[in-house]
């Protein structure tokens, strides 16, 4: 083998394995931090869902910033472009580590949250990420420049890019959260940003000494075809087929984490999922990829549509398969149809640039656009059936066999008028039998396979029959007020059948009332007479405690009817939507009618106003918070229970709130009161019957942290159990939790 021979078998070998390294070294640390900063975030904005939405604006931001940045200094620096980057990405290792420090939230109170995520986010990681952002198109720029055969096209390089993504984004819930603390996690990211100012270092000097001579890029160019300028209708497909999958990304993750519970287990499944779909978009795997999804986006378009026309909430797991399979190959069928429109090399990093513009664009409506524009839910369904119409392979098709075929304005308005009809039978049915409206709607739906070869058509039926129902639902449904935010949306409903009001918080119930004046004052729901809220009153009552109670979550503020005239209750609630829900008297009387004692509201995440506190002030503690459907995480940490402690007289009772169908917390409390010299105790059902269900009453499950002076009084409850610590049973603290190790299985 000759010199240049050996040279070139050198560089086909060298050039894309250190090119492809570095793309993802980055893209690892990209997509690894993305749920530690909204990890660290979580317990200082109360653990809302709209947290990791919120903080998936900023990260596609910095994309959209990283690619300009890619696209015009790459225009305007030619090749001192590769030095200047290598000079931005050391000056940003210098402001490492990041840090956001509990004390960022005094801004809190002056400027709306996601606003306040923003600039938090801006300042402490800003320059890190912005530089990060522009790495993978510009390495595939600098690879372009090379003499290596592949240089003509370098988007193999970003299948290395989501590859890597994919797998720090599933790394960090299974290995990284379960094992490392959050100091512990900084530090690493650290190092890990500096291996990759090294590895970049190294791939700048590699494309100098092996850049494609002048002379080879010109007569290149002259053999070339000429290279049209992007159109404007291009720009405009790739904006939309960026634009819907952004949106139906967050809008499954804000269903998922509604649900169940906000944490980065879940944050990650539908991200990893989006940027899998890139791995196959840009692969040699993408036709027989097209196939499947094609025929896979109607079929579960249908199925997606089906739990919401029957407001299916059980079971979960099933639920979350469906809707994560339907955005898994509707995504597919978005990124293979902008993989298929990809420019030539040399509009490469314009291409990402307004593929990110599309990302972030639909980032923006659903975290900032939407909660403002829209009073519930309504963009994750409108993206639903938009991405189903894209997802189609064909356009209309005609069978040439067919004698009759209706104009399209025709066939349109029969489908609209058919589904019409159709959802107002659903409905009706539904106020006789559930079960058999649930069977109309599946045979309905079933259908509009009669029109699967006329996508718009199809697309018209399922959207018709959706937006019919729930327009008809509302007709007949008794919301009376509905209000979204930051921290999601709150539903003030009046049941039907009986004379009772309920607070939603997302699908979960977060207070009921009486509307019978004589009941107005019975506590139901989770605070039943015969559930173990009474007997912690009545362990309360009994003790010669200080009269000072102290609630963390308020409700429509049903706990206060366990008041009595000689108490001072203080109530810590994050969502000021919540407290004005519940101190108006046109939705709830609970605080104006059933309250007994000396009362007061403390606005923000418990915690920083607790801190406030005298310590030894409290008799009794609740922690009856939740996001989602579980207490956030944050509530139950080690230094959480030990600022409860400071606050509480040393014979107080610290009571949990910790019911949720799954996560076991027991254990978790258990092990925290072993931390502590406190004895842990808990009760499921109490002497709750089958008639106080009926009543109102909610299975609920509570546990209590107490001091040895308490337990012989707690031991003559006879629905009360002790909870052994566990050697096996997590401890979370501010530094280190996952939910891992409380599922239940």
């Amino acid at each position: 083998m000759d010199k240049e021979a050996s040279d070139n078998f050198r560089t086909g070998a060298t050039l894309p394995l250190a090119f492809g390294l570095a793309i993802f070294i980055s893209a690892v640390l990209l997509f690894s931090v993305q749920p530690l900063v909204g990890k660290l975030l979580l317990p200082l904005l109360g653990g809302a869902p709209s947290v990791w939405n919120t903080v998936m604006v900023f990260f596609q931001a910095m994309l959209l910033a990283g690619y300009a940045y890619a696209h015009f200094s790459f225009q305007r620096l030619g090749r001192f472009q590769p030095l200047v980057h290598v000079g931005l990405l050391l000056t940003a290792a210098l402001v490492l580590p990041f840090t956001i420090s509990p004390e960022e939230s005094s801004g809190l109170q002056s400027t709306s949250p996601a606003l306040w995520v923003l600039i938090v986010l801006a300042k402490s990681i800003g320059l890190p990420i912005f530089v990060l952002a522009s790495t993978a198109p510009l390495l595939q720029k600098w690879f372009a420049a090379t003499k290596h055969p592949s240089a003509k096209d370098p988007y193999f390089l970003y299948a290395a890019s989501n590859l890597g993504s994919f797998g720090a984004l599933f790394a960090y819930p299974l290995m990284i959260e379960p094992n490392l603390r959050l100091a512990g996690q900084v530090n690493y990211w650290t190092t890990g940003f500096w291996l990759l100012a090294l590895s970049i270092a190294g791939c700048a000097l590699l494309q100098k000494f092996h850049r494609a001579a002048p002379a080879a890029i010109a007569n290149e160019t002259a053999e070339s075809p000429r290279i049209e300028p992007v159109s404007r209708k291009t720009i405009l497909k790739w904006l939309a087929l960026s634009f819907v999958p952004s949106s139906l990304m967050l809008g499954v993750t804000n269903y998922i984490t509604t649900d169940v519970a906000s944490v980065p287990l879940l944050w990650v499944v539908p991200l990893g999922l989006y940027l899998f779909t890139f791995v196959i978009a840009f692969s040699k795997h993408s036709r027989k990829a097209e196939e499947t999804s094609s025929k896979a986006v109607p079929i579960f378009a249908l199925a997606v549509v089906f739990t919401m026309l029957v407001q299916a909430t059980e079971p979960v797991v099933v639920l979350v398969l469906i809707h994560l399979l339907f955005f898994l190959f509707a995504t597919l069928q978005c990124h293979l149809k902008l993989a298929n429109s990809r420019p030539p090399a040399a509009h490469l990093t314009q291409f990402y640039l307004w593929m990110s513009a599309g990302g972030v664009l639909g980032g923006i409506f659903n975290a900032l656009l939407a909660p403002m524009l829209f009073s519930s839910i309504i963009e994750y369904p409108v993206m639903i059936l938009v991405a189903t119409l894209i997802g189609f392979p064909i356009r209309e098709v005609r069978n040439p066999e067919w004698r009759f075929a209706l104009p399209p304005i025709y066939g349109g308005a029969i489908v609209i008028l058919l589904c019409g009809v159709a959802a107002a039978f659903i409905v009706m049915a539904g106020g006789t039998s559930i079960i058999a409206a649930n069977i109309l709607a599946g045979v309905v739906l079933l259908s509009c396979y009669l029109v699967l070869r006329r996508p718009v058509r199809y697309t018209l039926a399922i959207a018709t029959l959706l937006l019919c129902t729930i327009l008809f639902r509302q007709t007949q449904s008794r919301v009376i007020e509905r209000h979204r935010n930051f921290f999601g949306v709150l539903r003030v409903v009046d049941d039907r059948h009986k004379p009772i009001r309920r607070l939603f918080h997302g699908t979960t119930v977060h207070g009921i009332q009486s509307r019978t004046p004589e009941r107005k004052c019975d506590p139901s729901s989770y605070y039943h007479p015969l559930g173990p809220v009474s007997e912690i009153t009545e362990l309360f009552e009994q003790s010669t405690l200080p009269r000072h109670v102290g609630l963390i979550g308020l409700g429509a503020g049903a706990m206060l009817t366990y008041s009595k005239p000689d108490q001072k209750w203080t109530i810590y609630e994050i969502d000021p939507a919540v407290v004005r829900v519940a101190q108006d008297p046109d939705f709830f009387t609970y605080l104006r009618d059933c309250n007994r004692a000396a009362l007061q509201i403390e606005l923000g995440d418990a915690p920083l106003p607790l801190h406030k506190a005298p310590n030894a002030t409290f008799g009794l503690l609740y922690v009856d918070a939740f996001s989602s459907d579980v207490i956030p995480m944050h509530l139950l940490s080690l230094e959480a229970v030990q600022l409860y402690r400071q606050k509480l007289v040393p014979d107080g009772i610290l009571a949990f709130h910790i019911s949720s169908r799954h996560f076991e917390l027991e254990p978790l409390v258990a092990n925290l009161g072993k931390a502590l010299g406190l004895q842990c105790f808990t009760s499921t059902l109490g002497d709750l019957d089958a008639k106080a269900i009926a009543d109102g009453g909610f299975e609920s499950t509570w546990s209590i942290l107490v001091p040895p002076s308490q337990v012989p009084a707690i031991l003559k409850q006879a629905s009360w159990y002790r909870v052994v610590p566990k050697e096996d049973s997590p401890l979370w603290t501010d530094d280190f939790s996952s939910l891992i190790g409380v599922l239940r299985f």
